[in-house]
């Protein structure tokens, strides 16, 4: 925190755990033993759960799947991988496994990432010409190139499986991951990349370029003051909240205590070749919030579990969960994240206190938090718009889920801003605007309207509506607009707008958002 810097209140709560296993009784029980500890911390109340990566080690060595079956077995923690060395990564194959994952999760998929690395694997992986940073920097660049649904290559010959001009571009896309990516910056160098990238910030226990008679609270301090700082010069809104992440071992009792810190011993002198001690975690000590069991000593695994695979049927199958993200930049009440302020979302909600679980059959919420609500409320399918206008210095536009028709006389549409938009203030100063109703083929546009940063014209061709608000090519309608009123709306405001022109495709099938993702209507058309 900086001098002066007014106190931040907590509001995520997660956990670190490296699933790990004993060579004795070998990985498959220890991965099980991982998907119970999500299990059980979701039924506690927290909200996100964090897995190291280790490659060649006793620990996780590939995060993805472990995820997509922690997803089949709960149905609200946010799950993250910290952090993943990108020098070893093959960036387009991580990039679809991401998506495919954050996909199987409903959204909740937060992975962290890193440019540097602790251990030097080119025996393994291979060596390159290059210095491992600006290798791992390379690779990080066009991973998110891939997850933003950038165009990695455009075929330009025969023999590539298209026709040549075709764009290719990772599938499948999951909208809305890259604002969940951070990276885990060990240096204020790191953070300030972070920031200029607009990605999210993890840092831990582990740090670089601690200056002569600074502690290490106060250079993590000052990594964090530089991360939000460089944000607020480069990027619109405010910084996503930072995540810091430490170590902690639950030495409940002195046998407990004794077996951490022999297993300490282990590690600091067979490294890798350590496994994890008989006894770190025994049967019966993972339990819910109700105190069941999630294993009875002495029981096979398979019964173990059994029961409870009967009665839960895994939550994440049966439709988006609770707090899901929408994608990039849509709200189940209005405008993209990007528009709103990088992360708003993810520090949403005031504490364990006010989640309260919601089961899909019969339950109800007693307590109303903006993920639950945000998760309901996205059942309901909705079309996708881009609000267009021509400003002072060029075409503006941002994309909006939550427009409807409002009145038939006089002419009335509505739409809902959130308050923390940069670009709804200067097309109301404008006062003229067009909505753009996108076809299904636009998911592009919906995704490249939703960030901010950028020139989100650069490549879009459009035609000027009777306003000169841009009408984008190939929309299924266009409204053309002037601003008749604005009202509270709680964290959004709602714009009331009446109709001076409009026009539509009635072959054109729209893009529609529901659940958590993009959805095709059946029909002819487009």
């Amino acid at each position: 925190m900086t001098a002066g810097a007014p106190p931040r209140t907590l509001t995520t709560l997660g956990f670190n755990t490296r699933v790990s296993w004993c060579d004795g009784v070998g990985p498959a029980d220890g991965l099980r033993d991982g998907i119970e500890l999500y299990r059980a911390a979701e039924d506690l109340g927290y909200q996100a759960g964090w897995a190291y990566q280790r490659h060649f080690d006793h620990y996780l060595s590939s995060p993805l799947p472990f995820f997509a079956a922690v997803g089949q077995h709960t149905g609200r923690i946010r799950l993250g991988s910290a952090v993943l060395p990108m020098r070893y990564q093959d960036p387009v194959l991580l990039a679809e496994g991401a998506g495919t994952t954050d996909l199987l999760v409903g959204g909740r998929l937060e992975l962290a990432l890193a440019t540097g690395s602790s251990a030097g694997w080119d025996p393994v992986f291979g060596a390159v010409e290059v210095d491992p940073r600006t290798e791992a920097t390379r690779r990080l660049e066009r991973f998110l190139t891939g997850v933003e649904g950038g165009v990695l290559h455009t075929v330009d010959g025969p023999g590539q499986g298209a026709p040549p001009g075709t764009p290719i571009r990772v599938t499948p896309h999951s909208p809305g991951l890259r604002e969940r990516l951070r990276i885990g910056a060990a240096s204020v160098g790191s953070a300030e990349a972070a920031a200029r990238r607009g990605l999210g910030l993890i840092t831990g226990t582990v740090l670089h370029g601690i200056a002569e008679g600074e502690t290490f609270s106060e250079y993590q301090a000052r990594v964090i003051a530089t991360y939000r700082e460089t944000w607020a010069a480069v990027q619109d809104g405010d910084p996503p909240p930072v995540a810091v992440a430490a170590s902690v071992l639950p030495g409940t009792t002195a046998e407990l205590r004794g077996t951490y810190a022999a297993y300490d011993l282990q590690r600091r002198t067979l490294g890798m070749a350590a496994s994890r001690p008989p006894g770190a975690l025994p049967a019966g000590r993972v339990r819910g919030a109700a105190g069941r069991a999630a294993d009875q000593p002495g029981a096979p695994r398979h019964a173990r579990r059994g029961d409870r695979r009967g009665a839960r049927r895994p939550r994440a199958v049966r439709g988006r969960r609770a707090g899901a993200v929408p994608p990039a930049g849509l709200r189940a009440a209005g405008e993209p994240a990007a528009d709103r302020g990088p992360g708003d979302d993810r520090g949403a909600g005031t504490g364990l206190e006010t989640r309260h679980r919601s089961h899909r059959r019969g339950g109800i919420m007693t307590v109303i938090d903006s993920r639950t609500l945000r998760s309901t409320l996205g059942t309901f399918a909705s079309g996708v718009v881009v609000v267009t206008a021509q400003g002072p210095d060029g075409p503006l536009g941002f994309t909006c889920q939550s427009f409807s028709s409002l009145s038939l006389d006089p002419p009335l549409v509505s739409f809902a801003p959130a308050r923390s938009s940069t670009t709804w203030p200067r097309i109301r100063d404008v006062g003229r605007f067009c909505v753009n109703v996108l076809a299904a083929d636009h998911e592009h546009h919906s995704t490249g309207f939703a960030r901010s940063g950028t020139d989100k014209f650069a490549g879009v061709t459009w035609t000027p509506a009777p306003s000169g608000a841009p009408i984008l090519e190939g929309v299924g309608a266009w409204v053309d607009c002037t601003l008749w009123n604005e009202y509270d709306g709680g964290d959004h405001t709602v714009v009331a707008a009446r109709v001076s022109a409009l026009g539509d495709d009635p072959d054109c099938r729209p893009l529609l958002f529901f659940r958590g993702g993009y959805a095709l209507t059946p029909g002819a058309g487009r």
